[in-house]
């Protein structure tokens, strides 16, 4: 599969934060596959500020913003009409769209574009308006441009089918990283006590706080039960970064910390997966989603899950999890059912993903591009 040559390969590198999303680890944890498996290639990462490659090494070059009034362009308009400068001198074989936009421009290169969700179409309500504008302007014309197309997940690559009718030539998953599989049976307590926790006494949330993610179904699912006396001596522990369209529901965060909600702003994943290994339960009652690598790592840590009921979800999720309809008698429901199963496991389940796998995937069809470009 390596590709042997003079492969120059750019890519979106606006996820490769120190903070990583659930993209920016997506994209982090396959640039050290595309690192491994293409070792001739070098790799051109465009972003607007600092970034953090995934290896050390002279064939990565980070090529960040120098032009103050152009890093304050909104992130999906500076890749589209910025990076064609950038890029214009530098001969690239392929551009790999990481993060679901494509420069408008770019010349000979051959495009790579991974389609992550379409929330336009299927939530565009719960959506920040500049990413909505941009996915209503951009996203459409990207699908239908690219040379190629990637998703991650069958799910996904369904919708690209009905919406578009176009085919994804990849389906490269997001995988587990490895702490979340080098976990210990008992979570460490002393961590646990940092965040005011005790293992098996709290339910777990990870998200934005964004009307997509329905927090505020499950907070309230969460207060029903307490009142009811279910679930005396729990709490509900948010992990969530800034969101968008929040105001009822961090009102709503604040009014609840008497009985038991509490919200843990960003947390790192060294420590994510410790919270997650000592949650009585993680709630995921989403909207919608394009995969769901939350429950897959919660899965990983034996922890139980109760998620929506959405094709995509159940393909993360390997039909371990408890599947509700979105409200708050679903998640209620849902909270019962999986109190009453057995933890469950993904050892022994093939179809896990792994990092490596969807990286040597990914690397495949980048080598075949790259190929077809010279031979053109």
């Amino acid at each position: 599969m390596n590709f042997r040559g003079n492969l120059r390969i750019g890519l979106d590198g606006r996820p490769l934060t120190q903070r990583r999303s659930g993209i920016g680890r997506y994209v982090f944890e396959l640039s050290k596959v595309l690192h491994e498996e293409l070792p001739d290639a070098e790799f051109f990462a465009f972003g607007r500020s600092e970034m953090t490659t995934p290896v050390q090494s002279s064939r990565w070059h980070c090529l960040e913003e120098k032009s103050r009034l152009s890093s304050k362009l909104p992130g999906q308009f500076w890749i589209r009409w910025r990076v064609p400068q950038l890029m214009r001198q530098l001969e690239l074989d392929v551009f790999w769209g990481s993060a679901g936009i494509l420069p408008a421009r770019t010349y000979s290169t051959s495009t790579l574009l991974t389609i992550h969700d379409f929330n336009v179409i299927v939530a565009p309500k719960t959506m920040p308006m500049i990413n909505w504008a941009a996915s209503r302007l951009f996203q459409r014309k990207d699908i239908l441009s690219a040379d190629a197309l990637a998703t991650n997940s069958f799910g996904t690559a369904t919708r690209l089918g009905q919406y578009y009718s176009k085919n994804a030539v990849a389906v490269v998953p997001p995988a587990v990283s490895e702490p979340f599989l080098a976990w210990e049976r008992e979570p460490a307590c002393s961590l646990l006590e940092q965040y005011g926790l005790a293992a098996g006494k709290y339910w777990l949330m990870v998200s934005n706080l964004e009307p997509r993610k329905n927090i505020e179904t499950a907070v309230q699912a969460f207060l029903a039960m307490k009142r009811a006396g279910e679930i005396d001596g729990v709490k509900l522990a948010i992990c969530s970064a800034s969101g968008w369209k929040n105001r009822g529901l961090i009102r709503l965060l604040n009014d609840s910390r008497a009985l038991g909600v509490t919200q843990l702003s960003y947390v790192p994943d060294e420590h994510l997966y410790t919270l997650l290994r000592g949650a009585k339960l993680f709630l995921f009652p989403s909207i919608y989603e394009g995969y769901g690598m939350p429950v897959l790592e919660a899965l990983a840590c034996e922890t139980p899950v109760v998620t929506t009921d959405l094709p995509e979800l159940r393909e993360a999720s390997f039909g371990l999890a408890n599947y509700v309809s979105p409200t708050i008698q679903g998640v209620i429901l849902g909270v019962r059912a999986a109190m009453e199963r057995p933890r469950p496991t993904l050892r022994g389940v093939p179809e896990v993903p792994t990092w490596k796998n969807s990286g040597r995937l990914l690397a495949g069809v980048i080598s075949d591009m790259a190929r077809k470009r010279s031979d053109a």
